[in-house]
């Protein structure tokens, strides 16, 4: 299969595996629903059913703000509405507006027996209390009945309901005056607290996950292009995958707040709003770095402007004149996509190098934004379906850059090893051909006793550009750029000494300068005396620049391997070596352990001493791992503070040993830091195969995964083995 078809067939592969682990995380096996503000899950088996979508008819209370007992106790009289939905679409809104403030209300007839229970209540918009029968379980930011009086926040909870009682009363009360869209817009889910807690820790690891693989993704190419400044789309596609990083965590429910706590929802808001604004002139800014001669020259100009109207808009009005903005800026962005699928033909058409990919990550990332737009105006449910546009778009253009890259680095090789070949066959021929000066392609000087030039050849005269007149009686190594070679190759002929490949820079007349390797050696009269010089230049400029671009290759593949902090392996190179070794272990039957262990309560490290203290216990912890290791161990660093082992022809508990040696190792050593001295602790977990049946890496991750989950739930600084309790 061509390289590009393989390439293609990888990013669809990742994005068919993505979609579907993306859209369990919402879905919910269950088909009971809320009729007229009940819900009877008497005949619900948890255990065996899972969690439930609290959907359906809800009682609703427009323009009142009303607590479980106001509603037992009153003959205020309920009207029904479907949840999830917005309020301003109600029949009962006769106001429809998204402005106000409302309650929503569901009664739920429980099992008799029955799990402990929790709700997962996700962020519905602006601000809301959550009820749980008389108690007020969880709120977001602070409701009231004016813009004034109420607080705009957006965060989930877990919420554990009470063990007693075959009934729970929920009770949401809603305001929002600072969104267009408002009302109880998110599912709520119920299920046994195991599983939702579950859920929740999956929905959160795929939104970390992708947000850090794109900010990787970012740094690498920026780092890549501080290395190779002159090539500019190694900048924007840092600059597009860094959007499109910001953009993930902005508009995931916890993400970008975890990370960044200080940061409001107002904030949050804004920078979910920027990074969509300024997307498009990212990619028109990468496609102008890629194709120059294709993007018109009004193209940049427009775009930035349009997006920086947007931006000014932005900085200037409050967040419920912002929600709406969106709107008109989708209308801009359907005009902007049908320039670039223009400027697509175009490439195409003419054949640009990389076009095929172009075309692959033009076609996914518009049709994630279409569905992104439908889903905006209400038209899909699907809630995050551009993240996996974003994820495969940039996969796409990494694969048509690493494309180009290798292409360059073949040819680079190509043309070293062709020199290479020409320079021996130069060699020797050059003592044969020495008296064939004239007709010699390579450059022939003739220089008396003193230095002085005597006679050049045509070679000469056409490379360095002056005459056999103009350089006749003027000093031969006046020629050379640096001082140091003019001083060497003099000290030479005044002792009448030969010299071979000697490496040098002179300056031809146009100016410029080429790097040349001379070759010389003494004309010896009838008494054996130098009585001059006569030697050959040659131009090796073309395999310095391939020597160069072989070298600059060479530290490309170094750091798509290494973690550039901790200087051991990076995932990337982890994964593939795993495989690897996972196949061989197949074949051989021989056991095969990963540890995966993470650093204790490093956040602290940070808050306490600052990021590069950290860094500094990051690397110290991963040098003093990996002197420990076997030779044929693969130790890597997984992400953030966790560190991972592969462990060929090693079983479960072997590998628990010396997990634990690692753990003491760690808990013994101390790190000093601006004159504090830091002892930390490291929490383990194994997972093991022992020809077992099929050996998968992604299964092997994920029980040392969970394993390492049950040495945190214990009280950290402890390792545990994986076992299978199913």
């Amino acid at each position: 299969m061509p390289l590009f078809h393989t390439r293609i067939a990888v990013i669809i592969g990742l994005l068919l595996v993505a979609l579907p682990t993306h859209c369990e995380i919402n879905a919910s096996p269950g088909h009971a629903v809320a009729s007229k503000g009940e819900l009877d899950l008497r005949q619900w088996d948890f255990e065996q059913q899972g969690i439930l979508e609290l959907d359906g008819e809800w009682n609703f209370y427009w323009s009142q703000l009303l607590n479980p007992e106001q509603i037992r106790n009153s003959d205020i009289k309920a009207t029904t509405v479907t949840v999830p939905g917005y309020w301003d679409d109600y029949a009962a809104n006769t106001e429809a507006s998204p402005t106000g403030y409302a309650t929503y209300s569901l009664t739920i007839k429980l099992p008799a027996k029955h799990p402990h229970l929790s709700l997962y209540a996700g962020g519905q918009g602006s601000n809301y209390a959550l009820w749980i029968n008389n108690t007020l379980a969880a709120h977001n930011g602070v409701i009231g009945t004016s813009k004034e009086t109420s607080t705009a926040e957006n965060k989930t909870y877990i919420v554990a309901l009470p063990d007693q009682g075959e009934t729970v009363q929920i009770v949401l009360q809603i305001s929002n005056f600072h969104h267009r869209k408002a009302g109880l817009r998110n599912t709520l889910l119920l299920g046994a607290e195991g599983q939702i807690q579950y859920h929740r820790m999956i929905e959160f690891a795929s939104e970390i996950s992708i947000l850090g693989g794109l900010t990787i993704v970012s740094l690498f190419h920026l780092f890549f292009f501080l290395y190779h400044p002159r090539q500019k789309a190694l900048l924007y596609f840092a600059l597009i995958a860094g959007i499109f990083a910001v953009r993930v965590g902005a508009t995931s429910q916890d993400s970008l707040p975890v990370i960044f706590p200080f940061l409001s929802w107002e904030a949050v808001m804004r920078i979910d709003y920027l990074t969509f604004f300024l997307s498009s002139t990212g990619f028109l800014l990468f496609v102008r770095s890629m194709y120059p001669q294709d993007v018109h020259r009004w193209a940049v100009p427009a775009v930035s402007g349009i997006a920086l109207l947007f931006c000014l808009i932005l900085a200037s009005v409050d967040t419920l004149t912002l929600s709406y903005t969106p709107r008109y800026y989708q209308a801009v962005l359907i005009i902007e996509m049908a320039y670039f699928l223009a400027l697509l033909v175009r490439v195409v058409m003419r054949k640009r190098d990389g076009a095929r990919y172009f075309v692959v990550a033009t076609l996914i990332l518009f049709s994630f934004m279409l569905a992104e737009m439908l889903f905006l105006e209400s038209f899909v449910d699907y809630t995050k379906i551009s993240t996996i546009g974003f994820l495969c778009f940039i996969l796409t253009l990494a694969a048509m850059l690493s494309s180009q890259f290798t292409e360059s680095l073949q040819r680079s090789e190509a043309l070293s090893l062709q020199l290479t070949k020409n320079n021996d066959l130069l060699r020797a021929s050059e003592q044969k051909y020495r008296d064939v000066f004239n007709n010699s392609r390579d450059m022939i000087f003739i220089a008396g006793a003193d230095g002085m030039c005597q006679d050049i050849n045509r070679a000469c005269e056409q490379v360095i550009g002056y005459t056999r007149k103009e350089l006749t009686g003027t000093a031969i190594h006046k020629l050379m750029v640096k001082r140091r070679d003019r001083e060497r190759m003099m000290r030479h002929i005044l002792k009448g000494q030969p010299f071979k490949d000697f490496e040098a820079q002179i300056a031809r007349k146009q100016g410029d300068e080429i790097t040349v390797l001379v070759n010389a050696g003494p004309i010896l009269d009838k008494n054996g005396n130098a009585s001059g010089f006569q030697g050959t230049i040659r131009d090796i400029s073309i395999r310095k620049i391939a020597e160069s671009e072989t070298r600059r290759a060479k530290m490309l593949e170094e750091l798509a391997s290494t973690d550039s902090l901790t200087k051991v392996h990076n995932r990337r190179f982890f994964q593939h070596a795993a495989e690897v070794e996972i196949e061989c272990a197949q074949k051989t039957g021989s056991p095969l352990s990963l540890i995966l262990f993470d650093i204790d309560h490093f956040k602290a490290v940070n808050d306490s001493y600052g990021h590069k203290a950290g860094d500094r216990v990051l690397k110290e912890i991963a040098s003093l791992c990996a002197k420990e290791m076997r030779s044929k161990d693969i130790f890597a660093r997984y992400g953030g503070e966790e560190f991972v082992i592969l462990m060929p022809d090693t079983t479960g508990t072997a590998a628990l040993i010396s997990a634990n040696r690692l753990r003491d190792m760690v808990a013994e050593a101390t790190t000093n830091t601006n004159g504090h001295d830091i002892k930390l602790t490291i929490s383990a977990g194994i997972s093991c195969w022992e020809n077992n049946g099929m050996a998968n890496l992604d299964q092997l991750e994920k029980q040392a995964d969970q394993a390492l989950y049950e040495s945190k739930g214990a009280g950290r600084n402890r390792c545990t083995l994986w076992r299978d309790l199913s």
